[in-house]
């Protein structure tokens, strides 16, 4: 240390403790807390190799919950879906990742979210029938009750009983996973068999409003059960062809047939547009599925449905990622050591880079890359993993998915403690935000902690 830096500091401090009137009596000074070191992290902050994240209240939700399901409305606001123990719940923000709350489903046997363009959630939840023999792989019980609910700024409303567990005649979910499509604010709409191939569409109001009879989708016609977009949409194939019809409120009829040129409704491509969609961002909802041994990009707004060929290297199943009117998923050549990105637009433009954007690891490892629309154009996540050694990997791409900047580690280690896991990326657009957990130095507890980027992937910090 420099002796005569510190010298006359010291020496007006002493007379000034030896003279009268040089101050009031000492006041205690808070101790300053201890910068968190490199890949440590406290209650509030975890630092990584790309910024600091912001640690989120520990009551919000153990970190031992599957983020299955992300759902963006605007710019603002999303919901994360997860399951925990075999609860289901999800994660609101309103203000772009900087504060998030909480909404638990009751316990049962199954249940789904969906929500509006306004915010509101609907839950449909309820238990399944005992099978009276073993289930084939991929087979789910039957619904044996079915209850519906609305979530507002408020939480979650007092249910109403959609099909009552006592009920001699119950309604078939064909896929058995019965979905809530939010009408409007009171209103929630589901597709069932009524009778053996004699779908119809059901209404029920939590607000305890009259839902009406059911209405018949009987016909030539074929409905898809799970509802795309918002306001939502059904899914009809007639033959071959596809198209969509906007949900209106109860005693409404129907919107005007949206037809989807350029695609063959095959069987598998239905079996694959009855679950979930894959990305939903605004008000469109996107799927990829198969159809003539080509995959499809399938995409369902309020006044356009597109279906996009895909590269055939484009992987089946895979994650997807969305932003307004474009979708990135992976693709694998054959001879590639490595996956690679596709962006494809509803315009049928698809970009591809000429290398792919990360590098594998020169042993056999298992790896994840989860892929985000950015407004600037890509960012890519890559988890790896062998044996105890686990790394994180970021790029991005600014040019709208042709080129992709050298990956950054987020965070490397071995062994599983103080290893940092990414358990969502969420897009707002112009803002990224990833959701990550850690230990808490000098606990034996794990955190949830949030971090974002505003340019593309540039540079992060908390939210």
């Amino acid at each position: 240390m420099n002796a005569g830096r510190w010298a006359v500091p010291v020496a007006l401090a002493a007379a000034c403790l030896g003279a009268i009137g040089c101050g009031e009596s000492k006041k205690e000074t808070p101790p300053i807390a201890a910068p968190v070191a490199p890949g440590a992290a406290s209650t509030d902050e975890l630092l990584t190799g790309l910024g600091s994240a912001r640690g989120l209240p520990a009551e919000l939700a153990p970190t031992s919950t599957r983020w299955i399901r992300t759902l963006v409305l605007d710019d603002k606001r999303a919901i994360l879906f997860g399951e925990v123990t075999g609860k289901s719940l999800a994660l609101v923000t309103k203000d772009g990742g900087r504060s998030f709350r909480a909404i638990e489903a009751p316990d049962a046997d199954f249940a789904t979210w969906s929500a509006g363009a306004s915010g509101t959630l609907a839950l449909a939840y309820g238990p399944r029938a005992k099978p009276k023999a073993a289930l084939r792989p991929g087979q789910r019980a039957a619904v044996d009750g079915l209850r519906v609910a609305l979530a507002g700024d408020d939480g979650l409303g007092a249910p109403a009983i959609a099909v009552a567990e006592d009920a001699k005649k119950k309604p078939v979910f064909p896929t058995g996973l019965p979905i809530a499509a939010v009408v409007n604010d009171a209103f929630v709409a589901y597709v069932a068999d009524d009778a053996p191939r004699k779908p119809s569409l059901f209404y029920a109001s939590p607000s305890g409003l009259e839902a009406g009879a059911p209405v018949s989708l009987a016909g030539p016609e074929v409905p898809v059960p799970s509802p795309y977009g918002r306001p939502p949409s059904l899914l009809f194939a007639k033959g071959g062809a596809l198209v969509a019809r906007t949900l209106g409120d109860p005693g409404s009829p129907l919107g005007p047939p949206r037809e989807i040129a350029g695609f063959r409704a095959d069987p598998g491509a239905l079996g694959a547009l009855a679950e979930l969609p894959a990305c939903e961002s605004g008000p469109s909802s996107f799927q990829v599925v198969s159809s003539g041994g080509r995959p499809y990009l399938v995409a369902v707004g309020p006044d356009k449905a597109a279906a996009v060929a895909l590269p055939q290297a484009t992987v089946r199943g895979g994650p997807v990622g969305c932003f307004g009117d474009r979708a990135v998923m992976l693709t694998l050549a054959p001879k590639a050591p490595m996956e690679s990105l596709v962006v494809c637009g509803l315009d049928g433009k698809c970009v591809e880079p000429p290398a792919a954007p990360f590098r594998p690891w020169p042993v056999a490892h298992e790896r994840h890359i989860d892929p985000v629309v950015t407004t600037q154009g890509v960012v890519a996540l890559l988890r790896a993993s062998v044996s105890d050694r686990w790394g994180l990997y970021v790029t991005q791409s600014l040019d709208g998915g042709k080129l992709y900047e050298l990956p950054r580690v987020l965070g490397e280690g071995q062994g599983s403690r103080g290893r940092v896991e990414v358990h969502a990326m969420v897009s707002f657009g112009a803002r990224v935000l990833l959701l990550l957990s850690a230990d808490v130095t000098g606990t034996s507890r794990r955190g949830f902690y949030t971090m974002a980027s505003d340019d593309g992937g540039t540079s992060w910090g908390p939210p």
